[in-house]
C-alpha cells in the first residue's frame, strides 16, 4: 500500500500535467478511511495485553462508532457537527491507546524497559550507555541503550510522573494526527486523513511495543507545520525540532538538507541546529566516548548473528528474502552506495527544480517518504513501525496537497 502510494504521489509531485481534483480526493479519501477503519477493528490489539477489561473495552468502543466513521460518506448518518464527529474520533484514538498501555502493564521488549528506566538511570547519577537494564530475552545481558540521549531525555517528566514511557508516546501520536489536520487547514478532507493516521491498523501495536516512531512523526510533522505556516522567525524553531528529531536516532539527521531546501537564512538555521543537537548529544559521548559508540551507533553494525536481541531474518526488507535465497546478507557497502545514490538524486531534483513555495514544501515532505522508504528497504531489520511511520508521512504529504 505504501508502494503503491508513493507511486502515485511521485507522478502528482512530477507530472507535468496532472492536476488533482479536491473534492475527487476527499471522497476517495472516505471510502479509505471506511477501509482503514474496519481493518482496524480486526488489528487493534496487542500481544502482551493481561488486564481483561480495558483489552475488552479496546475492541467494543471502536464498534460504538461505526456510524459516525460511516458518516463522511453517508449524508443520512450525519446527526451531529463535523468538529464534534471529528473530536469524538480523536477522543476515541486518545482512550484506545491509553486502555493499551493498562492491558499491557509490561510488555516483554526491551525497548520499553529501556526508555523506562534510563531516566531513572540517568537521575541516580548513573550513564544510561553503561547501565544495566531489566532483562527480557534469554541468554541476553540487556546492557545496551540503542538511541541518542534524546530518546531518554524527553522521557524524563513523563517517567516521573506516569512511570511508562508510551504515555509521551500516545500525545505524540494525537498530537501528529492534529497537526496533519491543522497542515490540512481544517478542512473536512483534513479531517479524514487525520483519522486514517490515528486509525490504522496495529497503530495499538506500535503504541504497546513502545516504539518511538509517533515521536519520530510528530517532529517530522511539526516541522512541515512550520515550514508551511510559519514566518521568518518560525525557521529557528524548525531548527530546534529537527535537532531534537536526530537527538533521537542518528538516521534522522538525513531530514536536513531536504527542510534546508525551504529555509532562507540557511546559515543561522544549521548553527541553531547544531548547538541543540551537540548539547544533547556531546555530554554523554565525552563521559564514555567508548560506551556510547558502540551503544548508539556501532550496534546497527554488528553482523546478524551477533544481534542477539533483534529478530533480524524475520523483518521487512530487501535484506530477508535476500537471506533465505542466498544464506548470506546483502553487503553493506551495496546498501549503503545504493541509499546514498538515491539521497543525492533527490536532493539534485529538489533544488534544481523550480518550484513555487507550496510545491516546494510539497516536494520536501515527498522526498522524506521516498528517502525513508528507501531507507528501511535497505536497513538490515526493519519492523512494522518504519513504515507505519513512511505511511504517516504518505498522508503528511495529501496534506500538503489540499
Amino acid at each position: 500500500m505504501v508502494l503503491f502510494l508513493l507511486f502515485v504521489l511521485t507522478v502528482i509531485n512530477y507530472g507535468d500535467n496532472f492536476k488533482i481534483s479536491r473534492r475527487n480526493l476527499q471522497s476517495g479519501l472516505g471510502l479509505i478511511f471506511i477501509g482503514v477503519y474496519l481493518l482496524f477493528l480486526f488489528f487493534n490489539g496487542g500481544i502482551y495485553q493481561k488486564l481483561l477489561i480495558p483489552t475488552m473495552l479496546i475492541h467494543i468502543l471502536p464498534l460504538i462508532f461505526i456510524p459516525a466513521v460511516f458518516s463522511f460518506q453517508v449524508i443520512k448518518l450525519r446527526l451531529t457537527s463535523e468538529k464534534f464527529r471529528f473530536f469524538s474520533l480523536i477522543s476515541l484514538a486518545f482512550i484506545l491507546r491509553i486502555l493499551m498501555i493498562i492491558a499491557t502493564p509490561e510488555p516483554a521488549i526491551d525497548v520499553f524497559y529501556m526508555l523506562k528506566e534510563a531516566p531513572i538511570r540517568l537521575l541516580s547519577g548513573i550513564n544510561p550507555y553503561e547501565a544495566v537494564y531489566s532483562p527480557v530475552y534469554a541468554g541476553v545481558t540487556a546492557d545496551y541503550f540503542t538511541y541518542f540521549p534524546g530518546a531518554f531525555l524527553l522521557q524524563i517528566p513523563f517517567v516521573l510522573i506516569f512511570t511508562d514511557p508510551r504515555v509521551l508516546l500516545v500525545f505524540s501520536d494525537i498530537a501528529g494526527g492534529l497537526l496533519l489536520y491543522l497542515v490540512g487547514r481544517k478542512t473536512i478532507t483534513a479531517q479524514i486523513i487525520a483519522l486514517i493516521y490515528l486509525f490504522r491498523p496495529n497503530s495499538l501495536f506500535i503504541i504497546e511495543q513502545s516504539w518511538l516512531t509517533p515521536l519520530v512523526f510528530f517532529f517530522l510533522a511539526s516541522a512541515t507545520y512550520l515550514m508551511k505556516y510559519g514566518k521568518e522567525k518560525a525557521e529557528r524553531l524548525t531548527a530546534v525540532v529537527l535537532a531534537l528529531l536526530a537527538s533521537i536516532q542518528p538516521q534522522f539527521i538525513v531530514s536536513l538538507p531536504f527542510f534546508l531546501a525551504g529555509i532562507t537564512k540557511r546559515i543561522n538555521f544549521l548553527i541553531i541546529f547544531s548547538i541543540i543537537l551537540l548539547s544533547v548529544i556531546l555530554p554523554f559521548f565525552l563521559i564514555n566516548p567508548a560506551a556510547f559508540i558502540n551503544d548508539a551507533v556501532l550496534f546497527f553494525f554488528r553482523p546478524s548473528r551477533q544481534m542477539f536481541s533483534v529478530p533480524v531474518y524475520l523483518s521487512l526488507n530487501l535484506n530477508t528474502p535476500y537471506h533465505f535465497l542466498t544464506g548470506r546478507d546483502i553487503p553493506i557497502f551495496i546498501t549503503g552506495a545504493i541509499f546514498i545514490l538515491i539521497t543525492v538524486l533527490l536532493l539534485l531534483k529538489l533544488y534544481k527544480k523550480n518550484y513555487h513555495k507550496s510545491g516546494l514544501k510539497a516536494g520536501i515532505v515527498l522526498a522524506n517518504c521516498i528517502l525513508y522508504l528507501s531507507f528501511f528497504l535497505l536497513l538490515k531489520f526493519s519492523f512494522i513501525n518504519y513504515y507505519y511511520l513512511t505511511s504517516g508521512l504518505v498522508l503528511l504529504y495529501l496534506t500538503i496537497l489540499i
